[in-house]
């Protein structure tokens, strides 16, 4: 099993041993767990070689036989056929196990995030945009430029009041 993520995706390739039998529903059952981005299912046909296998243990059984029924019994020739059937009979059992089960690579996937939905600008947008920021540097001049233009005014106030004072100082003399 090899399985990696990064952020909300994930990935996984597994390869299974599962009962003939069972296989599609196995599939089924991961497939559950994300997108089966590919599958192999690998059977091989092993019959022929069982039945080689089976025709060689009865050859060879029947050589057996007929040295038990020899007199005196050649034991070391019986052991060795003995030793060369339990051999042929583990490996038709071992052959048969592996037979018995079918090999299921898999790759899987989460689903793919879809992107999010972009939303469409209307026509007049660019202007609403412009208006905005005109907006936005109307309220800095006022919140900048107003105690300035407050400023001024009083120093205008204050340089009129004094300029009719000294009129009215030039007026009121004989």
């Amino acid at each position: 099993m090899h399985a990696t993520s990064h952020g909300t995706q994930a990935s996984a390739s597994l390869v299974l041993k599962i009962p003939r039998a069972n296989v599609q529903e196995a599939i089924r059952s991961l497939a559950a767990l994300g997108t089966i981005v590919s599958e192999h299912v690998d059977v091989q046909d092993v019959q022929g070689g069982l039945n080689a296998t089976d025709r060689a243990i009865a050859r060879l059984q029947r050589q057996l036989q007929a040295l038990r029924s020899q007199q005196p019994a050649p034991a070391a020739k019986i052991v060795q056929l003995e030793q060369r059937i339990a051999a042929l009979q583990r490996g038709e059992a071992a052959t048969r196990l592996r037979a018995h089960y079918a090999t299921v690579s898999l790759s899987l996937a989460t689903p793919p995030v879809p992107a999010p939905a972009r939303k469409s600008h209307g026509p007049l947008h660019g202007v609403v945009v412009a208006l905005r920021w005109l907006g936005i540097g109307a309220v800095y001049a006022v919140a900048v430029g107003g105690p300035i233009v407050v400023l001024l005014v009083l120093a205008w106030l204050a340089l009129r009041l004094a300029r009719r004072r000294r009129e009215e100082d030039l007026l009121s003399r004989p």
